[in-house]
């Protein structure tokens, strides 16, 4: 028996050749839908029989659903499945088919078929036009700019401080390490359900190399540590957008970013540090940052790698980084959206720090 757990950019891409003598693969989709006169969930039932299409069109679709979740250009193929009943997808099972199963974040559809997201659910549940929904980036960015408020008080201060932020978040983005596989798999020994995941043989691992590590080390720290640039991004945002949904929502990232900071990392543990803890163990305690750490961080460091090993120490370090900048990701677009408008229309002070970007080179 084996665990894998990975994170990453779904592998979605040109499709792949299958073998042509596939002939006994149904599709299946489970669509979530919802009526909008009753405001009740129901499930539409859709299937695909690949004998029945051709074969190029059969090759594509099983690509297309060759993946978790699935790749979104299946939406183009909607109205090749058929509904059919809870009954008659049992019956399928007689058949000695294979199954394939779609899966698509954020998609809905009301009772005719009208495809929606989660902004549409919402509406259609809370009679508002502009439902905000926590967590859900595009029902904040669908409003557009919002205006600014008590702008005698902005400083060209606050706009370095929002663009420094702006600058991290795009950094990492674009980094190497953002866009490497981070994965790890163990054979469980056991099945006694409270074994620790280090007590177990690992088979495989994949990580950011080192050098791509090395890039992301100062623009992840700068986001959580004494520069603090998440916070104060947001306390300059939150003090000067005239807009109580989006100031709601905001706070809201905002105050989930310091609980994840201050928290277990998702999945993997080391010794019951906080995220914050992990992410400093390998910052300081590899001496990128500093000489020398002021509370032995390279010792802890040395005894967590002989516990746990190294594979266990730089997966759960990954998962950590990506729990707590997700909420930078996300934050990101709603600030600078807002920022750009500010700065264009509003006439306010824009940032007047010299990057180094902007030096000769």
């Amino acid at each position: 028996m084996s665990l894998t757990i990975s994170s990453g950019i779904p592998p979605h891409g040109p499709a792949r050749d299958f073998d042509e003598g596939d002939n006994g693969t149904l599709i299946f989709w489970k669509i979530r839908c919802i009526n909008s006169q009753t405001k009740l969930y129901f499930d539409r039932l859709l299937v695909i029989k690949t004998p029945d299409l051709p074969l190029a069109e059969r090759q594509l679709l099983l690509s297309l659903t060759a993946t978790s979740p699935s790749d979104p250009r299946i939406l183009q193929h909607r109205q090749t499945f058929k509904e059919v009943s809870d009954e008659k997808l049992s019956s399928f099972n007689s058949l000695g088919m294979n199954f394939r199963n779609v899966w698509l974040d954020d998609y809905f559809e009301d009772e005719n078929g009208k495809p929606l997201n989660m902004v549409g659910v919402v509406r259609i549940l809370s009679g508002h036009d502009d439902p905000i929904i926590l967590g859900n980036v595009g029902s904040v960015l669908r409003l557009g700019p919002a205006g600014i408020k008590q702008k005698e008080k902005w400083t060209a201060e606050k706009a370095n401080n929002v663009a420094h932020f702006l600058r991290i978040v795009e950094r990492i983005a674009r980094s190497e390490w953002y866009r490497s596989p981070l994965s790890i798999e163990y054979a469980l020994q056991t099945p006694d359900p409270g074994v620790t995941l280090q007590a177990n043989e690992l088979l495989n691992w994949k990580h950011p190399s080192t050098r791509a590590t090395r890039e992301i080390l100062l623009p992840v720290r700068q986001l959580y540590s004494n520069d603090d640039a998440f916070n104060f991004a947001c306390n300059a945002y939150l003090q000067h957008v005239d807009h109580a949904g989006k100031q709601f929502w905001v706070k809201e990232r905002k105050s989930m970013f310091n609980e994840t900071r201050s928290t277990e990392p998702f999945v993997f543990q080391i010794e019951n540090h906080t995220t914050q803890e992990v992410l400093d163990l390998l910052i300081y305690g590899c001496g990128e940052v500093h000489r020398q750490s002021d509370d032995n961080t390279e010792e802890r460091l040395k005894q967590a790698l002989t516990k746990y090993g190294q594979p266990h120490i730089f997966v759960t370090f990954g998962f950590a980084v990506r729990g707590l900048i997700q909420y930078a990701f996300e934050v990101y677009p709603v600030i600078k959206q807002d920022f750009d408008h500010w700065i264009a229309t509003e006439g306010i002070a824009g940032p007047d720090r010299v990057g180094l970007d902007e030096l000769p080179s």
